[in-house]
């Protein structure tokens, strides 16, 4: 018997699977940046013969 409990989902696996789900997004966020950067340096390149180093 549930004595009129309701279901409640575990707290703490709700907000690891949010914990998760963040760090995936800020990794892409990143990931992303960096792939940007290295097209911009690529377009910059093609466009006007300029070679940066990092």
């Amino acid at each position: 018997m549930q004595n009129g409990k309701k279901f409640q989902p575990d707290t703490s696996l709700m907000f690891n699977i949010f914990l998760i789900a963040l760090a995936i997004f800020i990794l892409g966020v990143q990931v992303g940046i960096n792939r940007g950067r290295e097209l911009q340096l690529d377009d910059m390149r093609i466009k006007y013969g300029y070679d940066f180093t990092d």
